[in-house]
């Protein structure tokens, strides 16, 4: 859903001043590892023997709001180093936020807790004995934190009529904030009297200033601020109510007929963008996963293509893929084979099942770790903590029907920063929003039986929720994509809507659905074997 958000490159980089040799190479659940064997005497200069890992995203990237930053170094000699750290060159900052650990096999950590901008950086571990000194170098960069007003508005001010007023507030976030003015709860309608000021560079001052200030510019004035929602599927953003998309779809991936190539897709369904625009497919026909990167014109197998097959280095109908980027895998649900497996997303050749016996058709993971899987057969959603087995109902469950506790057919899944779960009940054409811990859910969209009217959907699929709880869903018999505001009792078409084609203002069965983090709109055109993104305007 709608955010800007643009991930920084990072960088990691090793500096040795004494080389090691043997470099082999080791992989654990959480980290990357590189060892160096110290094949020298006792005068050995000490040896990193770990590259950085950062736990909290990977790749030197931060970018959760708020979280602990973490970094990993092993190092080893014959006499034990003392390890000092720096950042932007200087010692480590003494405060409680800032906490350096060493273990008896070598493992020097930096935990920053609630890591903030001011953070961002060089961090440098240097390793030292008697005989020589390593380093080890990596590069902080926070992509996505929540805003912070470092400066509020004024709690009253008088101005005089005609004079001009002026209100400021100072936000922080990354990246950079969105305010919306306010008037008495109204969003202000802006003109060559009422002006606004956004802050570029490392400013950080938002403004509003009214010019000739009357009588009617009388109230209570307010800045509603948001930015991304770092992304739990499908890059949750906050999206403006007004914003619109170019009706004229650019085919991203396949569209190059029926087929098993690697510029082809046969049947797909499941959608997942990463944040760099990488789009994870789930080839449902061809038993496969494929990665196409940005701007490509074919794709990479990520998972399956070794045949139709239950082992695990194969899949069944694969219906639906999502990324975990703490673990580097992708998680599928593996559809004719009834489980979800997961992937390593570079090199995997074989998965790993996590789920068992269940009827998958929709995956969606929370900022916890925590998995929420769609059983289709049962018409229930399962949420499933870190190191939990059997899960727990929190959707559904109460066998197929359409009372406000039952589902019928359930399909895809999305959870909210609330943890609100919204589940597309397919066979009773509505979407469904059920609170943590409700007992039946509550009619977000549709439920007005099927059919083509506004009121109406016709089989939904995919569905994104943005902040501020409108709900964009793939209203597939229809072959479009529908948006329907919060508390709404109509939607209104976003994209497609001109009838099943094969034309880029046309759909074709639309089931995935997903949202970049600038806002632009992918959607799986199934019978067209496409994937076709919609820019925002």
């Amino acid at each position: 859903m709608p955010k800007s958000k643009q991930f920084v490159d990072t960088s990691d980089s090793d500096e040795q001043k004494n080389s090691a040799s043997d470099e082999e190479k080791a992989k654990t659940s959480t980290s990357t590892k590189s060892k160096s064997k110290n094949t020298n005497n006792k005068d050995n200069p000490p040896a990193k023997r770990v590259k950085p890992n950062d736990k909290a995203d990977g790749d030197g990237v931060l970018s959760t709001a708020g979280p602990n930053g973490e970094r990993l170094y092993e190092f080893s000699g014959i006499e034990k180093p003392q390890v000092a750290w720096f950042f932007k060159g200087e010692p480590i900052p003494a405060n409680n936020r800032f906490q350096v650990t060493e273990t008896d096999d070598g493992t020097s950590t930096l935990l920053i807790r609630q890591a903030e901008l001011a953070d961002q950086g060089d961090y440098i571990a240097r390793a030292t004995n008697t005989v020589g000194e390593v380093e080890a170098k990596t590069t902080l960069n926070i992509v996505c934190m929540k805003p912070v007003i470092n400066t509020d508005l004024n709690a009253a001010i008088e101005v005089t009529k005609g004079e001009i007023m002026t209100l400021k507030i100072v936000v922080s976030g990354a990246p950079k904030p969105i305010v919306i003015w306010m008037r008495d709860n109204r969003e202000l309608t802006f003109n060559d009297r009422i002006q606004v000021t956004t802050p570029t560079g490392d400013d950080n001052t938002y403004t509003l200033t009214i010019l000739n200030v009357q009588s009617e510019d009388q109230g209570e004035y307010a800045a509603k601020i948001s930015n991304i929602v770092c992304p739990l599927r499908g890059n949750s953003i906050n999206i403006h109510p007004n914003a619109r998309w170019q009706q004229n779809g650019l085919t991203v991936a396949g569209g190059n007929g029926k087929g098993n190539g690697i510029h082809q897709l046969s049947y797909p369904l499941g959608l997942y963008v990463d944040d760099d625009q990488t789009i994870y497919v789930a080839d449902w026909s061809n038993h496969r996963i494929v990665e196409w990167k940005s701007g490509a014109t074919s794709g990479q197998v990520v998972a399956g293509e070794n045949g139709q097959g239950n082992a695990d280095h194969q899949l069944s109908h694969p219906i639906d893929v999502i990324v975990d980027k703490e673990r580097d895998s992708v998680i599928i649900c593996d559809g004719s084979n009834r489980r979800v497996v997961r992937w390593p997303r570079q090199n995997g050749t074989r998965g790993e099942t996590i789920v068992a016996n269940i009827g998958c058709v929709g995956l969606t993971m929370d900022e916890n770790a925590s998995l929420y899987v769609v059983d289709e057969r049962k018409h229930e959603v399962k949420r499933y903590r870190r190191g939990e087995s059997q899960g727990t109902v929190i959707a559904g469950g109460n066998g197929y029907g359409n009372r406000l506790d039952q589902l019928s057919c359930p399909q895809y899944v999305f959870v909210d920063r609330d943890h609100s779960v919204y589940v597309s009940d397919c066979s009773n054409h509505r979407v469904m929003k059920w609170e943590e811990g409700a007992k039946q859910g509550i009619i977000v969209a549709g439920n007005q039986g099927q059919g083509n009217s506004l009121t109406q959907l016709s089989n939904p699929y995919g569905i994104i929720v943005d902040q501020l709880g409108t709900v964009y869903v793939a209203d597939c018999w229809n072959h479009r994509i529908m948006r329907w505001f919060k508390g709404a009792t109509k939607g209104s078409v976003i994209v497609g809507g001109n009838g099943r084609g094969e034309q880029s203002n046309q759909l074709n069965e639309p089931v995935g659905l997903s949202f970049d983090p600038h806002g632009n709109l992918y959607v799986v055109d199934c019978r067209n074997r496409r994937i076709q993104k919609f820019n925002i305007e």
